[in-house]
């Protein structure tokens, strides 16, 4: 196998930069002879414009071909250079005739010998030579697997040659070849790309053609920097190279850039393989259009906490509050902008009569003119900002929005992209670390999670979320407990187990009159000991498993297996008792289920009742709320500023809650009296409000994934909630709450003076009766000094 070209690259990194100077005196430091015999010929071009003149007899062709012939002879049969060649006056009109194109504006293009070195010209049009001439000290970039020195290139370039002509092939070893120089000063980029044309290069056998084979011509296009293989199967003493080859040369920087921009976009949300995307992507837009002071920059009208961290405004820092104003004042820039949707030019920031604090920013930062656009998502909403600033007046206008239109769209994809990926992101950080969140302080842990996430996978570094406390914020709490519901739930128990030893004890009793399996004897006692036990009231709290321990491992597998086994046994009346039990728990399960379902029942009238009025006050004031269902239904509610993302709060908001809820507990009342009448089982509830005057704070524990409240002073108030259900009226064995009544529980004289007013309100509008019962409670464990209202639901 042959040499690989690393063997012979510039030694320079990896498709880096190098100084063009440098690179053409590589190109061209090479002694080595050429391998193949090549002349420089017009012949071809001469026999194909002859082949054109039997249809083509106009005296001015006839001439073109006399003219050229006769310089053709000058060519062949002279010892004089092409430098001299070129001072005749027939040469450079011949090829400003056959290759008008070369005189197009701009158009750069050459002719070439077909084995001159790099950079040895025929011919060159006048915008080529302008771009050698440029005075500014290009770099080119140069990719070591690709170069190669002039004696390597020729071998390549007549092998080629050689298999298209005589072997079938269709060869093209120039295919998207290209260049791409930069300003050292400015790094703007031009991208160049190369068409080798070589349809006027002829090639003569001057030995009979050598036989390859598949495999061998398979194998040379397998190792195209091998010289040594090409030459051994291709060898220079067989042919002779006459003609010229022709070199077209096309900017194609804009179409470049924007495939560059299609592969980011495409790629990770707009990532490229360049530690800062945001400069890249800078000088590819100062490229793009030329204009090396540029200054390029995305603003993100949507705040989320990783803008912060990651902000590619021209600020080039997220100032949360200039932004906010900016983009929301009309008259500036970025707020007309907001309000229209539509792209604003600024040709002069100096000039403007008006600039918001931002734009005051920018223009102390020397930004002259300014370019912005909107980009939006696929809602169609103005997510980000795309921004373009220069130093210069008057750098931008409407033509520049649209040679950009394109540009634009694919930041606008990518950016896109990128939003949508990081939110992806969060919401499974959010999902992992903090389970289900109430949608009104779901904001708080979409910027904890946003932070937490860019941490760890932008920055690379071990991050905890930050605690997420909401500090001053006024707690409401209600409860509607199921009034009794031990004892109804002991009562349903006790018919259960009651009703199943009855019936299990008759069928004992008839299976041994039938068989004489003496065990019978022994289950039909002790089931009749424990049904006399329940008769009388005085079942411990153990019983109940001792007796459905006794029923489902001992006596109900001894009578399946005795009814398979005897036949007599009165089948009727086991299978009666066995459909009787419950499928799953294998006992009797009536009065139990009937009082479940009917919990279940009122439960969830009174969730839905309670969510459906809920949700309406989150329109009035956002809010955290949540509730426990147990034998009823409790909440706690909680508002204050610190759970507002936007807005402000106010006490007025506080005093609206408060009555709210009481005419919420009010209408509960009402709904648990009508649905006690659809139950199995009739239930009654007792409401009870706690009222808290004082601030306190919450914290979202990670280990339980919920709020407690925050702080030892705050801890009294959990400790008076789960303490007032079960107090007493001081002096008596009397129940503060009530079947079918409301308790509101007060600490201060001022609370009682602020619900009084409340109460008032509702007796005006016949929620309640008139007559609201004052108690003071018995003192509790820390707690004392509660007092009461009570109330009656009318």
């Amino acid at each position: 196998m042959g040499n690989t070209p690393t063997k012979h690259m510039v030694p320079t990194l990896d498709a880096e930069f190098i100084p063009f100077e440098a690179f053409e005196a590589y190109a061209t430091n090479d002694d080595t002879p050429t391998h193949y015999q090549s002349t420089f010929s017009i012949t071809l071009l001469i026999k194909q414009l002859r082949a054109q003149s039997d249809t083509l007899q106009k005296s001015t062709f006839q001439q073109t071909l006399a003219t050229l012939e006769k310089a053709e002879e000058r060519f062949q049969n002279t010892t004089e250079s092409w430098e001299s060649l070129c001072q005749l006056e027939e040469v450079e009109p011949l090829m400003a005739h056959f290759f008008p194109s070369f005189f197009f504006a701009g158009q750069m293009g050459f002719i070439k010998a077909p084995f001159d070195r790099f950079f040895s010209f025929r011919f060159q049009t006048s915008a080529f030579l302008d771009l050698q001439e440029d005075d500014r000290n290009w770099e080119i970039k140069v990719d070591p697997h690709k170069v190669m020195t002039a004696d390597r290139q020729i071998v390549l370039m007549a092998g080629a040659t050689v298999l298209n002509r005589f072997y079938n092939q269709e060869v093209n070893v120039f295919a998207n070849e290209g260049m791409i120089l930069r300003d050292p000063d400015t790094q703007t980029e031009k991208h160049y790309r190369f068409d080798i044309q070589m349809d006027y290069l002829d090639v003569k056998l001057l030995k009979p053609l050598k036989k390859l084979s598949k495999k061998q011509v398979h194998q040379l296009l397998n190792n195209l920097y091998d010289k040594d293989l090409w030459l051994k199967y291709i060898p220079p003493e067989n042919f002779l190279f006459e003609g010229f080859v022709i070199g077209l040369i096309t900017d194609v920087t804009k179409q470049e850039i924007l495939s560059i921009m299609k592969d980011m976009a495409a790629n990770e949300g707009g990532k490229s393989d360049h530690e800062d995307d945001l400069h890249y992507i800078q000088r590819l837009a100062r490229s793009y259009l030329c204009i090396p002071e540029l200054t390029f920059g995305t603003l993100q009208t949507v705040y989320q906490p990783y803008v912060e961290s990651l902000s590619w405004s021209l600020l080039r820092k997220y100032d949360v509050t200039m932004v906010r104003q900016a983009l929301a004042d009309g008259e500036s820039a970025y707020g007309k902008l907001m309000h229209t949707g539509e792209a604003i030019v600024v040709e002069d920031l100096r000039r403007q009569k008006y600039l918001s604090a931002l734009e005051k920013v920018l223009l102390e930062k020397g930004v002259r003119s300014l370019l912005l656009a909107p980009m939006r998502d696929d809602e169609d909403n103005i997510v980000s900002i795309f921004e373009l600033a220069s130093t210069k007046p008057y750098r931008f206008s409407q033509l520049t929005l649209l040679q950009l239109e394109e540009f634009i769209a694919l930041i606008e994809l990518g950016t896109n992209q990128f939003i949508s990926e990081m939110e992806n992101a969060i919401s499974l950080t959010m999902q992992k670390e903090f389970t289900s969140i109430h949608p009104s302080v779901e904001w708080k842990f979409r910027e904890v999670a946003s932070k937490c996430f860019w941490e760890r996978s932008v920055e690379q570094r071990q991050s905890t979320p930050d605690d997420i406390v909401f500090k001053n914020v006024y707690p409401l709490y209600g409860q509607a407990d199921i009034v009794s519901s031990s004892k109804q739930r002991n009562s349903s128990i006790q018919a259960d187990l009651s009703d199943n030893l009855e019936r299990v004890h008759q069928l004992l009793i008839s299976c041994r009159k039938v068989v004489h399996f003496h065990l019978l004897d022994i289950y039909a006692e002790k089931v009749k000991a424990h049904a006399d036990r329940l008769a009388q009231g005085t079942i411990a709290s153990s019983d109940e498993s001792v007796i459905v321990e006794l029923l489902t491992q001992h006596i109900h597998p001894l009578l399946r297996q005795l009814r398979l086994r005897f036949p007599q046994l009165p089948q009727t009346m086991l299978d009666d008792y066995f459909d009787y039990l419950d499928a799953d728990l294998d006992i009797v399960y009536r009065s139990r289920r009937a009082y479940e379902d009917s919990v279940a029942q009122l439960n969830e009238a009174i969730s839905h009742y309670l969510l459906a009025e809920e949700e309406k006050m989150q329109q009035i004031l956002p809010h955290y709320f949540e509730k426990f269902q147990t034998d009823g239904v409790e909440y706690n509610l909680y508002l204050g500023q610190s759970i507002l993302e936007e807005g402000e709060f106010h006490e007025f908001y506080l005093r609206d809650f408060r009555l709210w809820q009481l005419i919420l507990m009010c209408e509960m009342t009402r709904l648990i009296r009508k649905e006690a009448k659809k139950m199995p089982v009739p239930l009654t509830t007792a409401q009870l409000v706690f009222v808290f005057n004082s601030s306190l704070s919450i914290r979202f524990e990670m280990d339980e994934k919920q709020f407690d409240v925050d702080g030892a002073y705050n801890i009294r108030y959990e400790i008076i909630k789960k303490r007032i259900d079960k107090a007493y009226i001081k002096g008596t064995n009397e129940r503060l709450t009530q079947a079918g009544k409301i308790a509101i529980v007060w600490l201060q004289e001022k609370d009682r003076q602020e619900y009084q007013e409340y109460l008032d309100h509702l007796i005006l509008n016949g929620y309640i009766d008139p007559e609201v019962q004052h108690k003071e409670l018995e003192k509790k464990q820390e707690v004392e000094g509660m007092k009461a209202m009570r109330l009656t639901e009318v």
